[in-house]
């Protein structure tokens, strides 16, 4: 299976956060430089910038020169190798959403969704309210939006508008094809708990073994983040999960534990994961028009969440074939 990132969406958040992924024993950090593709909503009630850079529409064509001084030339070429260089892990973020992107609008045009224009509508009230109190706290009571924006972002309110109105067109259907897919495909409800010696682990397993609450056990013994929900974890597919975990996970009887899991952590480290299964999620046949109201429903009790989209992309690395060149 191809090294490919796991995509951040919030570019912003993967520059300063790391995220554990849904096992320890398959992480998609150590395996690709950024991960946590969340896809809540952006910052608007803060300073208003978005926490989603969306791509433009139109590509540069070529190498076109991008800036120049003193009869130097900088072209996009080099502004991106330097880019990739300084700044690697938004780099590389901007390149797995824009891979994302690309796979959510063919499934999207497969299946026939596309975002209502009632849903943009709403979305560009709200930008505008949240614009317009921005600027009067700014500027005062009665301040122009268009200088706000001007000032603030270095854009006309038009294409503040655009940009911010294409960033949730995005998210709209990144949800919707996630929460889609889940649905067809076989899932485990896992609980875990992973320490970073075997001594701990054996002193977990004697707890369990004798009749300790999992939960309550993962919450003191845990390293994984997945400790502050007693271990639990997401519904996730086979492909989500280390070989050997998911080997394993997939043979027990709902209430069952494994023994304790010898891993590569995919930094060269060994870990040391015990896997309780919680229940069986089995792949549905379903078209997008049966299980609409059913999606849109489950999103508003629980948007997506950052492990949701990891399980999703990792996924995609075996249905796409998807490869990142070693160079970068």
């Amino acid at each position: 299976m191809g090294r490919f990132l796991v995509v951040a969406i919030l570019l912003a958040s993967c520059a300063t956060h790391h995220q554990a992924p849904p096992l320890g024993a398959r992480d998609p950090a150590a395996e690709r430089p950024v991960r946590d593709p969340s896809v809540s909503e952006p910052d608007l009630k803060g300073d208003g910038r978005s926490n989603h850079p969306a791509p433009p529409k139109a590509r540069l064509p070529g190498n076109p020169v991008v800036a120049s001084y003193e009869g130097r030339e900088i072209r996009a070429a080099e502004l991106g190798q330097w880019f990739l260089r300084t700044y690697r892990r938004e780099a590389l973020a901007s390149l797995s959403k824009l891979i994302g992107l690309e796979i959510v609008e063919r499934e999207a045009k497969r299946i026939g969704l596309s975002c209502p224009p009632s849903h943009l509508a709403d979305k560009r009230k709200e930008i505008m309210g949240l614009l317009e109190r921005d600027a009067a706290v700014t500027y005062g009571i009665g301040a122009k939006v268009e200088r706000y924006v001007r000032l603030r972002y270095q854009q006309s309110l038009s294409e503040h508008l655009a940009i911010r109105l294409e960033e949730a067109r995005q998210r709209w259907l990144f949800s919707r094809i996630i929460r889609f897919e889940a649905m067809r495909t076989d899932r485990v409800e896992l609980a875990m708990i992973v320490t970073k010696d075997r001594r701990t682990m054996e002193d977990v397993k004697s707890r369990l073994d004798q009749g300790a609450d999992f939960a309550r056990v993962a919450q003191r013994y845990s390293v994984h983040e997945s400790k502050q929900r007693g271990g639990r974890l997401p519904p996730l597919p086979r492909e989500a999960l280390n070989p050997v975990v998911a080997s394993r996970a997939f043979e027990l009887k709902v209430g069952e534990c494994t023994g304790v899991l010898d891993i590569d952590d995919g930094r060269g480290h060994r870990q040391y994961e015990i896997v309780r299964l919680l229940g069986r999620l089995p792949g549905r046949t379903v078209t997008w028009s049966s299980v609409e109201d059913e999606v849109e429903a489950g999103l508003k009790e629980r948007p997506v969440d950052p492990m949701e989209w990891t399980a999703w992309y990792l996924r995609l690395e075996r249905l796409y074939s998807v490869r990142v060149s070693s160079n970068l």
